[in-house]
C-alpha cells in the first residue's frame, strides 16, 4: 500500500515503475486526494487506513507525504505499529521521526524501515545469554562491594538499604527497578516525581560517593537476570516523565521497542542529568544504539562504561 499524495507519491511510484525487480505488487493508494495511476487502485483518505490495514494482510505500507506534514507522518507511523506490516518512509524523514530505524539501499529511492522488531531472534537470543552469563559473572565479582555499601548507607542514614522505583520497560510494561538507596528516606514525599539533579540535596554524602562510582546501580543485575532489563540498552525512565517526553516528542514511545539498560550509549556520551537538560539530544543518542545495535556495541559500551566509572564521570 502507497501512503501520502503530491509530488513525494508521485516519486514513490515512478520508483516502483522503474525497479520492477524490487517484486513489489502496489495494492491501493490512500492519500487526501484520488491519484490515478494504472493497475492501482485509490482506496480512500488518511481516515480509511486503520479499515484497511484490518480487512486484507498488506506486507508493506510506504508513506510519502510531504515533508511540511510533519504531525501527519507521526501518526500514520503510530498507527501503522499497531499492525503486524512492514513500515517504509523516503530516507530525508528520519530526522522528522527520531525513530527507531534501519537504513535500506535502494538505487535512486534512498529508503528506511522503521521495524517494531530491531533483532532477529537469534540476535536476541544471543543478547539474552550475554547478558545473563555476564551479570552473573559480575555479581560474583563484585558482591563484596555490596556487603560495603550496605553497611555504609546503615551506618549513615539508618534504613531501608535498598530503594526499588517504578520504571518503563519494553512494549511500555512497568517494572521495580532495584536500586541501593543513595537519598534520605521519603525523598520525594513533599515534592512528588522530579528529575534527580547533579547536586541535588536529597541525595546523602554516602549517596553521592555511590552514584559517582555506580555502585547504587549493581542491584539492577538482578532486574536484568529477571528479564525485565539488558546491560546495554536506553536507561528506564518513570511512568510520570515518558508521558512527558512522549508529549513532547511523540515518536518517543518507539525507544521502548527495546529492553532499558543498565548503562547506554547515551550514558558513556552525556553529562549524567542529560534527561533534564538535554532530552532531545539523548534521545538521539538513544535511538542512535537503537538502530545499530548488535553484540559489539554493547561490548564497546560496556568497555566506555568501565572509564565512566573509573573517572567517575557520564
Amino acid at each position: 500500500m502507497l501512503v501520502g499524495s503530491g509530488d513525494p507519491l508521485k516519486s514513490a511510484i515512478r520508483f516502483l515503475e522503474v525497479q520492477k525487480n524490487i517484486g513489489a505488487h502496489v495494492v491501493g493508494i490512500i492519500g487526501d486526494a484520488p491519484t490515478r495511476v494504472a493497475n492501482i487502485a485509490y482506496l480512500g483518505g488518511y481516515s480509511r487506513l486503520r479499515d484497511e490495514l484490518a480487512r486484507r494482510p498488506y506486507e508493506l505500507v510506504y508513506i510519502a507525504v510531504a515533508e511540511r506534514d510533519e504531525r501527519l507522518l507521526r501518526r500514520l507511523v503510530l498507527l501503522l505499529s499497531e499492525f503486524s506490516v512492514r513500515q517504509f518512509i523516503p530516507a530525508n524523514q528520519y530526522q522528522l521521526l527520531l525513530g527507531s530505524v534501519k537504513p535500506l539501499s535502494k538505487p535512486g529511492q534512498p529508503m528506511i524501515e522503521i521495524r517494531s522488531e530491531l533483532l532477529t531472534p537469534i540476535e536476541r537470543a544471543l543478547k539474552r545469554a550475554f547478558d545473563i552469563g555476564l551479570s552473573l559473572l559480575i555479581l560474583v565479582v563484585t558482591s563484596p562491594l555490596w556487603l560495603v555499601a550496605a553497611l555504609l548507607i546503615a551506618v549513615s542514614s539508618g534504613r531501608p538499604i535498598f530503594y526499588s522505583q517504578r520504571r518503563v520497560g519494553r512494549n511500555g510494561r512497568t517494572f521495580r527497578i532495584f536500586k541501593f538507596r543513595t537519598m534520605i528516606p521519603d525523598a520525594e514525599a513533599a515534592t512528588g516525581p522530579v528529575l534527580a539533579k547533579t547536586r541535588d540535596p536529597r541525595i546523602t554524602s554516602i549517596g553521592r560517593f555511590l552514584r559517582a562510582t555506580r555502585i547504587d546501580e549493581l542491584p539492577q543485575l538482578l532486574n536484568v537476570l529477571l528479564g525485565q532489563m539488558s546491560l546495554v540498552g536506553p536507561r528506564p525512565e518513570r511512568p510520570e516523565f515518558v508521558s512527558e517526553f512522549e508529549r513532547r516528542t511523540p515518536l518517543y514511545v518507539r525507544r521502548l521497542n527495546v529492553k532499558p539498560g543498565l548503562t547506554g550509549w547515551a550514558q558513556v556520551q552525556l553529562r549524567y542529568d542529560a534527561t533534564r537538560v538535554a532530552p532531545d539530544l539523548k534521545l538521539q543518542m538513544d535511538m542512535y544504539y537503537i538502530e545499530n545495535m548488535s553484540l559489539p556495541l554493547d561490548l564497546k559500551i560496556l568497555f566506555l562504561t568501565l572509564f565512566v566509572v573509573l573517572r567517575g564521570e557520564g
